[in-house]
């Protein structure tokens, strides 16, 4: 699940990307930070590049664009979209 936040010049973009992951023995949703990347552009007319990344699959990635997940802004309004968006995707099935 992703929560993409853009300016409104349309410049620069950031895309949060989560992953959720039950916890059996907690009884919880665990919801974790798979991917962030922060782009931009010169204008409209051009392609997003990337700035700097995070991905937690490569946590010790030293390549020159990525960042450590510490350096991830995460402001509380993305954290809130992304509870919301959870529970868009909650249906339950075959309970009568």
């Amino acid at each position: 699940m992703e929560v993409t936040r853009t300016t409104e010049d349309g410049l620069t973009q950031e895309i949060w990307s989560f992953r959720c992951h039950p916890n059996h023995l907690m009884g919880t949703i665990e919801v974790s930070l798979g991917q962030y990347t922060l782009s931009n552009r010169p204008s409209k007319r051009h392609k997003f590049s990337t700035v700097k990344q995070y991905d937690a699959f490569r946590p010790n990635a030293k390549y020159r664009k990525y960042i450590d997940k510490d350096d991830v802004p995460m402001p509380d309004e993305v954290k809130q979209e992304i509870i919301e968006l959870i529970k868009t995707r909650i249906h339950l099935v075959d309970i009568d």
